[in-house]
């Protein structure tokens, strides 16, 4: 979930300060679409460990003096020509990044990690092995509570063997001490690359191949090292490396021998500790006067007359769409206009998924996207486990992805010893955006105009085939489930796709598309608190997601979704987590879609709820009454998750339910 950079030359280098220098500058910023919560640096010679860390990105960091500073004084002080440099940029899992502790690097019982993912039975093993020793929010600290439980003999990388046997998830981590010359890596999932020098005097490492490939390409550099001795360090592999000469030892993480020991010296470090303290950004306040509810109770009393108005809605006797639903007509039986021209799903099947994916080539690499969703999740599973295809995994982060999800992509992950490359966003900006168009909205509700809270997220198309053309992928696969379109919500933009609809997802007709501007330039007239700062991020998305050439295959168009066989296979294999506040798993991994369904739900008697439920009576995968029970449980509001999704993106939880209750529905 976070990008490790790292460089070490051996006692026959001579240290060029300036070379070091700006490999390191050079992969901070390769590695910052990582993660840009926060970054740091830990540097080690024979005498001390230093680390730098601040709630900065990458880019910011290597322009302070502290940064600047440490270098000096580290090249300055260094007795041999030896060195080791590690740096780290993050995208917040756990840990407020506000607070030094929780970022990388992490030093604790004289062992330090940079680390890379989520152990997701963190808490399992507090119980078991190591309570009450936590003093950070972060989870890497388990993994150092465990190097010193496990640390015996004086064998830093036997102990550090062990600790990675005992975690669980996808997890890359370096490991240092402060009385051993022996550097540990270790992945569970393979995002870790490696190059030699010509010279094998140094090596470099970083979470992506292509950053590797863009470093060794810079001038400064690129008569150094030679593309062909990149390395991947496989899945469940660990390397132990010797500062001194860097002697190198590969082994599996699972081999059991007695002859780890690498010409471990014995040394005593002091660690030092430097910070640049603590740095806040400042979000628009919603600014929403009203007094009408003051608490929860007072909100389910004000949802039990919302239940009860929609109750008394006409809705299709085939399916359960209300007569609220956009450009939805009824028959003389009651029977609506999109039960009449639907036309049941034909899954392509299994051998052809193959063929579209191979292109003749049986080693073919595919890139998945992957949220954390279910229907994700099952794609991954299958085609690892069954088909036995070469896939890398990728996730766009922008902020409002759950913990839960990095959870669950962290099982998988680390389950199946999947590469998963993280794109991170800039999640203080993207959510400052999102509260933005939150308070404009506010201020004059439009349904039409809810999509635009999402509209950060829809560079993901963007960044899956960025990757594609860096890592020369063949093919990209998406998981959407043919089942979940929601057409309503261009639909009260007064864009009808239902007579009109494309096959392929996210696409509109050309008409459409124009008719969906239009609508958008009006609200923006009507409304200028639109014009913000957030217009052009929202345009890239509308590129994004509309305009792009969407030259990608769709799993479930081949292979058949049967929400029983994902749901027992994710939970009963992989333990996969589902959300405390819902019986439903669909969107559980999406922060916004509570707060975007209650307002749905409360202004116009659906949600995407009913659309997926309606869909599934339509191929006959559940009859009316399950679906109306099931959609009337899942419109119910999560208040746990809208009042996360309303303290992440800064805006006042009371305030802004009250502001949404206010509004005239619509039926």
């Amino acid at each position: 979930m976070c990008g490790i950079i790292g460089y070490l030359s051996n006692n026959d280098t001579k240290i060029s300060k300036k070379k070091v220098s700006k490999i390191l500058a050079k992969a901070f910023k390769l590695s910052e679409s990582r993660g840009k919560d926060s970054s740091g640096i830990l540097t080690l010679n024979e005498t001390y460990i230093k680390i730098l860390k601040a709630p900065i990105k990458s880019t910011n960091l290597i322009k302070t003096f502290e940064y600047k500073n440490l270098l000096k004084n580290y090249f300055n002080s260094t007795k041999s020509p030896s060195s080791c440099l590690i740096g780290h940029a993050r995208m917040v899992t756990n840990g407020d990044p506000e607070t030094y502790e929780n970022n990388q690097p992490v030093f604790k019982n004289n062992f330090g990690a940079v680390h890379n993912g989520i152990i997701v039975n963190e808490k399992e093993l507090r119980k078991r092995i190591i309570p009450n020793s936590k003093i950070s929010e972060v989870d890497t600290e388990v993994f150092l509570d465990l190097l010193k439980t496990n640390y015996q003999n004086d064998d830093f990388t036997e102990s550090f063997r062990k600790s990675m046997i005992q975690i669980e998830g996808a997890n890359t981590i370096v490991g240092v001490s402060s009385f051993s010359n022996i550097l540990n890596i270790a992945t569970s999932n393979g995002s870790l690359y490696y190059i030699f020098s010509n010279t094998q005097n140094e090596i470099i490492f970083c979470s992506e191949k292509y950053i590797i490939e863009r470093l060794i390409k810079t001038r400064f550099i690129k008569n150094d090292f030679s593309r062909r001795n990149i390395s991947q360090l496989f899945p469940n592999y660990f390397i132990s490396i010797n500062m001194k000469n860097l002697n190198f030892r590969s082994l599996k993480i699972s081999d059991f021998t007695n002859d780890l020991k690498i010409d471990n010296v014995e040394i005593s470090r002091e660690v030092q500790y430097f910070s640049l303290g603590s740095i806040k950004l400042k979000m628009n306040q919603l600014n929403v006067q009203s007094s009408m509810f003051h608490s929860l109770r007072d909100f389910d009393q004000f949802f039990v007359s919302i239940n009860n108005k929609v109750k008394k809605l006409k809705r299709c006797k085939k399916c359960i769409l209300p007569s609220t639903f956009p450009f939805i007509s009824f028959d003389k039986d009651g029977v609506c206009n999109i039960c009449n021209s639907y036309t049941k799903f034909h899954y392509l099947g299994e051998e052809n998924l193959i063929n579209a994916l191979s292109n003749n080539n049986p080693c073919a690499t595919i890139l998945v996207p992957f949220s954390g969703g279910r229907d994700s999740s099952y794609a991954i599973h299958f085609l690892k486990n069954k088909l036995k295809l070469n896939i890398i995994t990728f996730t766009y982060d922008w902020g409002l992805i759950t913990d839960l999800a990095r959870r669950n992509i962290s099982r998988l992950c680390g389950e199946l010893g999947l590469e998963h490359i993280l794109v991170s966003a800039d999640l203080n900006k993207k959510r400052a955006n999102v509260n933005k168009n939150i308070c404009a909205w506010l201020k004059k509700p439009s349904l039409g105009m809810v999509p635009l809270f999402m509209a950060g997220d829809k560079h993901f198309f963007y960044y899956a085939y960025l990757l594609k053309r860096q890592m020369k992928i063949n093919s990209i696969l998406f998981s959407m489930n043919p089942l979940e379109r929601t057409d309503f919500k261009v639909g009260f933009c007064g864009v009808n796709e239902l007579a009109n609809k494309e096959k392929e997802h996210y696409k509109l007709s050309f008409i459409n598309k124009f008719r969906l501007m239009k609508y958008y330039f009006g609200q923006y007239l009507k409304s200028p608190s639109y014009f913000n700062s957030t217009i052009f991020d929202s345009m890239k998305g509308f590129i994004s997601y509309y305009g792009l050439k969407h030259n990608y295959k769709i799993f479930y168009n081949y292979i058949e979704w049967n929400e029983k066989i994902i749901e027992d296979t994710l939970i009963n294999k992989y333990g996969w987590e589902t959300a405390p506040d819902s019986n439903n798993t669909w969107r559980i991994g999406d922060g916004t879609a509570p707060f975007y369904n209650y307002i749905y739900y409360t202004l116009a008697g659906f949600t995407e709820n009913d659309t997926f439920r309606s869909n599934q009576i339509r191929e006959g995968l559940l009859s009316r009454s399950e679906a109306l029970s099931k959609s009337f449980e899942d419109n119910q509001p999560r208040w746990d998750s809208i009042k996360w999704y309303c303290e992440v993106v800064n805006i006042d939880y009371i305030e802004a339910i009250n502001r949404i209750n206010s509004v005239k529905s619509i039926f």
